[in-house]
């Protein structure tokens, strides 16, 4: 399966299992996308960093001149020397209003600070902690690079795995520093790049907004009932017996138990069918004729004349 033709369809919640979604995993690990240090303390190994996910599928469609039909060419110009080739283009710094400091890769690669060639672990914390809105979607996993980091890559999961923490590090990637998470995943580590806490909106502006509107019972029973559960789905919540008082089929009081009813207490057997003079059962008893003095043990019969 290509990254293009990833399907895009809601899928089932069993689908979303890690063993089910291997299944449906994209196949390769694609290209790697960053290269360095992985820094705990004292201890350093190289990895690799590879996408966790693959390409969005997109539609082919281009700019068309709508007169002709041929498609549109937006081309790099030179306001002095007209068009030019991609090969020609350079990075340059804005010092001065129209005055550039041109600067290449190689250059940058001097400037940059040895740590930002490393994720550099600082924090440790519960996998759980983290509120889910400061994940920014992009995901990487981190894979060993060279036979010699393998020990030590695998001594980390394991530790991670073992205490069921993630790490909070920072890295450059895209040329700017990212705040990301590691975690453990089966055997790997994934890299989840997070948002600053600075670049979140307020929450407090928003609830401004909300009407106080307190639900009733009405709204709470249908809270109850979510709409999008099944019959049949694990997922639906269980619905409660139902608890009806009518007179127990075996001592004949009245009770609240749930259905079943309640079991016998040991006694001696009642005959079948007892009646009174007359044929008649007694008003406000059992059908046996017989009213009991505590709630399950035998009574005597109590016969009209």
């Amino acid at each position: 399966m290509s990254p293009s033709t990833v399907p895009l369809t809601a899928p089932e919640p069993a689908a979303l299992r890690p063993e089910a979604a291997a299944a449906l995993a994209v196949p390769g690990r694609g290209r790697a996308s960053w290269s360095g240090l992985l820094r705990l303390s004292l201890v350093t190994l190289p990895v690799k960093a590879y996408p966790a996910a693959g390409a969005a599928p997109d539609l082919p469609c281009h700019q068309l001149h709508a007169g002709c039909g041929q498609r549109i060419r937006h081309q790099k110009h030179c306001p002095a020397h007209g068009p030019v080739d991609a090969g020609a283009l350079v990075s340059g710094y804005e010092y001065a209003p129209g005055q550039f400091l041109v600067l290449d890769g190689a250059d940058l690669d001097r400037l940059r600070p040895a740590d930002d060639r490393a994720l550099c672990l600082e924090h440790f914390l519960d996998a759980g902690a983290l509120d889910p809105v400061l994940f920014s979607g992009r995901s990487l996993y981190l894979l060993p690079d060279g036979p010699a980091a393998h020990l030590a890559y695998a001594v980390l999961v394991e530790a991670l795995h073992e205490r069921h923490k993630a790490a909070l590090g920072r890295v450059v990637l895209s040329q700017r520093r990212q705040l990301v998470l590691v975690r453990p995943a089966s055997r790997l580590l994934a890299v989840h790049v997070l948002h600053y806490p600075a670049q979140l909106r307020s929450r407090a502006v928003l609830e401004a907004t909300l009407r106080p509107a307190p639900a009733g019972a009405a709204e709470g029973r249908l809270a109850n009932w979510p709409p999008w559960s099944r019959p049949g789905c694990k997922a639906a919540p269980r619905r409660r017996p139902r608890r009806r008082r009518r007179p127990c089929s075996t001592c004949w009081m009245p009770c609240a138990k749930a259905l079943p009813p309640c079991s016998p207490r040991p006694g001696p057997r009642r005959p079948a069918r007892p009646t009174v003079s007359g044929g008649r059962r007694p008003r406000g008893g059992p059908p046996d004729g017989t009213f009991l003095a505590d709630a399950g043990g035998p009574g005597r019969a109590v016969r009209r004349g």
